[in-house]
């Protein structure tokens, strides 16, 4: 191939690596639900069932509102990640213009033209680099997608003109993680050595199998307090880890703020993205033998938080906290910022007493 083709060539690669990122634009929030009905107009049996009704409707619409706020909070970030793309073939398109100025004349000669193919093939491997990566980036973020699409099938209370018996709560489907780590003795790595748990005095009285509903903070809360404590934590130490959740993410189970580079861990933005309730990054939840798709799940996120803190033993559940995420509100805001969001937490979820 002649030099003038290689260069046109390289061009075409260069321009569809751009395109394949899209063309971009923003991405609006979903509409506000806004507030319950208010009291009835009228008294009586009829009045008091359009009352219930009217609720009923306004608490499956708050739900969806829930659903469409994390689809959003997932497009928008995808939207963040293919600007981001196209900005980074831009400027390796733009380094390969520079170089074939640079080199002027000298492109007649043959050292010219073998530096001129160098710095080409270099800005060619820039840019798979970045083609990668977003290809990773988009199938982590498709897996989350589907997730979400999922919740909004979750059933929700028929509505009915006249009172009726409560529907039986939905059965959660198991996930399946991998192998949990294990000590010498075989025996799991869950957390600290505690004795036994009694339900009846510890835990609330439904189960933790109950599932999450992503975009209800009290639920994914409760989520995380009760799997804490059947892994093993006490009340007090279960609600510092469910509160640690908060002071993160905000209960949220789909919230990234992109990539977060720590000192020698280089430029790959797949690798450095944080995501999810606890902020983790893709070899957060890997290394504990969890999907890194699932960290867009409130289950997969808490899973993989609960096997890394068990790997950080030292010090009270403060201290491992601060070791385990080497950031979030420990690291702001200190011990007193944890009591705080204790304090929020405890109250939005009612637990511990």
């Amino acid at each position: 191939m002649g030099l003038a083709a290689f260069v046109q060539s390289a061009g075409a690669a260069m321009g569809a690596a751009r395109d394949s990122f899209g063309t971009g634009g923003a991405v609006p929030p979903p509409a506000s639900v806004g507030t319950p009905p208010g009291p009835a107009p009228a008294s009586g049996q009829a009045a008091a069932a359009a009352l219930a009704d009217g609720n009923t409707i306004h608490g499956v619409v708050a739900t969806l509102e829930g659903h469409d706020q994390a689809a959003a909070e997932q497009l928008i970030a995808a939207a963040a990640a293919s600007n981001a793309g196209r900005d980074a073939i831009d400027a390796a398109i733009t380094a390969a213009l520079a170089d074939i100025a640079a080199l002027g004349e000298s492109v007649d000669t043959p050292q010219g033209q073998a530096d001129l193919v160098a710095a080409i093939k270099t800005h060619l491997q820039d840019a798979k680099t970045v083609v990668d990566t977003g290809s990773a980036d988009a199938s982590t973020r498709a897996a989350a997608a589907h997730t979400i699409a999922a919740t909004y099938a979750t059933p929700s209370a028929p509505m009915t003109s006249m009172p009726s018996a409560p529907t039986a709560p939905p059965t959660a489907t198991p996930m399946s993680w991998g192998p949990a780590p294990t000590r010498a003795d075989a025996s799991p790595v869950y957390g600290p050595a505690d004795p036994p748990l009694d339900a009846a005095a510890h835990l609330p009285a439904a189960s933790v199998s109950d599932p999450p509903v992503s975009g209800d903070r009290a639920s994914v809360a409760r989520y995380i307090y009760r799997t804490a404590r059947a892994h093993g934590y006490s009340p007090h130490d279960a609600l510092a880890i469910t509160a640690y959740a908060d002071g993160e993410s905000s209960f949220r189970p789909t919230v990234s703020p992109g990539a977060q580079y720590a000192a020698g861990s280089g430029g790959d933005a797949y690798a450095n993205t944080v995501v999810g309730l606890f902020q983790e990054k893709p070899a957060f939840a890997s290394d504990v033998g969890i999907d890194p798709a699932l960290r867009y799940t409130v289950e997969g996120n808490t899973e993989a938080y609960l096997r890394q803190l068990a790997a950080h033993p030292g010090g009270d559940i403060f201290d491992r906290l601060l070791a385990t995420s080497v950031g979030g509100p420990m690291y702001t805001g200190g011990r007193s910022k944890m009591q705080e969001l204790m304090a929020a937490t405890r109250q939005l979820i009612g637990e511990p007493t």
